[in-house]
């Protein structure tokens, strides 16, 4: 099991923009979920104020939980939604995202449910506006 805890925490680190701070909880593998192999990764970030992340998407669904501070969660497609400590969000696949976060910072809890061996985050064309 180590060497899959190595190896999430270096995938996680190089997914993640700079200034975040992954803090890998677990890492378990789900064998044959609706017929596929399913990657499942649980994390810790604290990511510092006014941080906004790159626009993004994941191959699998994605589970924030605010614990502390605030965000606003930026999808597109949807109205941006302000979050607080407490909410929790919802991502599924392929919905490119941006979160950015707010004044004092944020510390949540991220559950990746990807495809084996799919990319974690893919980065997303930036747009004109």
């Amino acid at each position: 099991m180590r060497p899959l805890i190595a190896i999430t925490c270096s995938l996680l680190l190089a997914a993640c923009a700079d200034p975040v701070i992954p803090d890998p909880i677990e890492d378990l593998k789900v064998v044959k979920t609706a017929g596929q192999d399913i990657e499942v990764i649980v994390a810790e970030r604290r990511i510092p104020p006014h941080t906004v992340m790159e626009r993004h998407y994941h191959h699998g669904e994605e589970i924030v939980l605010l614990l502390e501070g605030s965000a606003m969660h930026v999808e597109e497609g949807k109205a941006d939604r302000p979050m607080v400590a407490g909410e929790r969000v919802v991502i599924p696949p392929g919905a490119i995202h941006e979160p950015r976060i707010g004044p004092d910072g944020a510390r949540v809890i991220v559950i990746y449910l990807n495809p084996a061996g799919a990319e974690g985050q893919v980065a997303a064309p930036k747009t004109d506006d």
